[in-house]
């Protein structure tokens, strides 16, 4: 289903002012369908931190596949790390491609610096040069 909030136009032109207006859409084969029991994670009390890193990777037939990279950074990030996901992709040359990755830092109890969050990052922007800097990669800054 879709949940969310109305948006500003709409609720404008319905001249609802004070607001804020939810729109609900379910699905009802899928509640009533069989199936594995629901299951439901609750979220952290407090959401991950995100910091971005860039890497210029040689394309072509010698190039460095982004699978690398992202492979040096989950295990450089280790438990810390929630998630990494690529943002943004783009080709200045014909020769490289650079590549975004935002890496979402754990911080379930709210108590971690920026500082050690920038060290973190900072680590594993070294360790993925470290791994892949002879093969071509480098940091975009």
């Amino acid at each position: 289903g879709l949940l969310g909030e109305v948006h500003p136009a709409v609720k404008d032109a319905f001249k609802l002012k004070k607001r804020r207006p939810v729109y609900l859409e379910i699905d009802a084969v899928a509640i009533e369908a069989d199936g594995a029991p629901w299951s439901f994670v609750e979220p952290p009390r407090v959401p991950p931190v995100e910091r971005s890193l860039a890497f210029v990777l040689p394309t072509g037939p010698d190039g460095v596949g982004v699978g690398a990279v992202d492979a040096v950074l989950r295990t450089s990030g280790g438990e810390a790390l929630a998630e990494l996901v690529v943002t943004d992709r783009f080709e200045p040359d014909a020769d490289h491609a650079v590549w975004t990755w935002a890496l979402r830092w754990r911080n379930d109890d709210g108590d971690v610096t920026a500082e050690a969050l920038n060290e973190a990052t900072e680590r594993a922007a070294t360790a993925v040069l470290d791994a892949l800097g002879a093969r071509g990669v480098s940091r975009r800054a």
